[in-house]
């Protein structure tokens, strides 16, 4: 199940990262609304590594 991002969630992500978050969130003048739904593949779908591990993929992309 996804999460509204937190401040230490924040804290990790790089000026770039929330850079790109922010141009996303002009497209949404009204904001954004966390709806809580049970996700059937969320075992599957949502990684087990802790939050505070940044690693950096094989195209230079960092994964929070």
């Amino acid at each position: 199940m996804g999460h509204p991002p937190n401040a230490r969630e924040n804290e990790l992500k790089t000026e770039k990262q929330r850079a790109e978050y922010e141009k996303l969130m002009i497209r949404f003048p009204e904001g954004i609304h966390w709806l809580k739904m049970p996700d059937p593949h969320v075992d599957w779908a949502v990684s087990k590594k802790p939050a505070t591990l940044i690693s950096t993929d094989h195209h230079g992309i960092e994964d929070i």
